[in-house]
């Protein structure tokens, strides 16, 4: 084919533009899976918020004993202690985005200064829809929704060292070391606040992390009486799913598929999805990968090594009425002609029962 002169290209360029494959929606590139997000999301309740912190009354044995008697002996009487309370502080959360209103109506958009703002401050004028390829105001909304989900997302995994005003995550209320610290405000030397962790687990021929998985699982759940529900939920890297899946390979055991037709047949791929603990799901979450990448303190296990073993009865977030995730538009400059919007939310993260809970990682 011939090429085109410089003048043919400009007048091509001035009859037409490119043709757009997907006009109107942009593809997206650098979303991933938010697990333990998505489940916690799910479970938030509203709470009040009086003295900004949630507080858990916890039971405990109160160390009475029976006696045992006979003819004229004196019957001993005690006091039991049983009441035990963990706190748990509300985090406030904010993430704001401003949007320049010349850069706006150059999309073909209008925007009315010093206007009453909602979801539809900048209207999207008809006479430059050929020419308008996508939302600028709705895209970059969604991306700072998203961005919300993301940053939450991450806060809900770490200890809360990473910022001295952030909520305590998974890797604080389920640490490492299950023997040190606190845990709402409670030290963690009392065994009824210890949940059981396993470190090390070998995955190959005679390995031991099947034996380790079991022994966690009946810790946590041998803790389960008095309220209800057991380890149901397994959270893992993508390291230790890996170490999984070979301690099945190296001790012969085989992941069969179903056509559907109730035919099985032997495949030599294992989906992540197929991957469960007598009959536990256990989930990859893409976030541990995150974590070991971004310089934060694993104490020596990187979190695509570690799997917890979660009772998600006993994982309770909570968030004041309306402020789990608000959007609002503060009035604009008066001398000034940008909008603001905001994203506003307080939580807090409450795990009423750390002993029904586990720990374990690969070596």
């Amino acid at each position: 084919m011939s090429e085109l002169t410089t003048a043919q290209l400009l007048r091509i360029q001035i009859a037409v533009r490119n043709e757009v494959a997907n006009k109107g929606q942009l593809v997206v590139q650098d979303r991933k899976d938010l697990p333990w997000y998505n489940i916690l999301n799910k479970k938030a309740k509203v709470s009040g918020t009086a003295g900004g912190v949630t507080e858990i009354l916890l039971k405990k044995n109160g160390g009475l004993k029976i006696q045992h008697f006979s003819n004229y002996e004196r019957l001993g009487f005690s006091e039991n202690d049983i009441a035990l309370k963990l706190t748990f502080p509300f985090i406030y959360s904010h993430l704001g985005i401003q949007f320049s209103h010349e850069e706006i109506e150059n999309t073909g958009h209008v925007v009315l200064p010093n206007s009453m703002r909602d979801k539809g401050w900048a209207k999207p004028m008809s006479e430059d829809a050929v020419n308008r390829l996508y939302d600028l105001v709705k895209e970059r909304t969604e991306d700072g929704t998203n961005q919300w989900d993301e940053d939450l997302d991450l806060e809900w995994h770490l200890d809360g060292s990473q910022d001295p005003k952030a909520l305590t995550g998974l890797d604080g209320l389920l640490p490492l070391d299950p023997t040190t610290g606190t845990i709402g405000g409670v030290s963690r030397s009392n065994p009824l606040l210890q949940h059981a962790v396993i470190l090390g687990s070998t995955t190959g021929a005679g390995g031991t992390i099947r034996r380790d998985i079991t022994r966690l699982r009946r810790a946590a759940n041998l803790n389960s009486r008095g309220r209800r529900g057991k380890i149901n939920y397994i959270l893992a890297g993508a390291d230790w799913i890996d170490g999984y899946t070979s301690y099945m390979e190296a001790n012969g055991l085989r992941y069969m598929t179903d056509t559907g037709t109730g035919n099985r047949k032997f495949d030599i791929g294992m989906p992540d999805t197929g991957i469960c603990f007598e009959t536990i799901p256990v989930v990859q979450d893409p976030t541990f990968e995150i974590i070991d990448g971004m310089g934060y303190d694993t104490k020596g296990v990187p979190f695509t090594k570690r799997a917890y073993l979660l009772n998600m009865d006993t994982w309770m977030p909570f968030h004041p009425r309306s402020k789990n995730k608000y959007l609002s538009y503060p009035f604009d400059d008066p001398d000034r002609r940008f909008t603001r919007m905001s994203i506003d939310g307080r939580h807090t993260l409450a795990l009423v029962k750390p002993n029904a809970n586990a720990i374990s990682s690969i070596a």
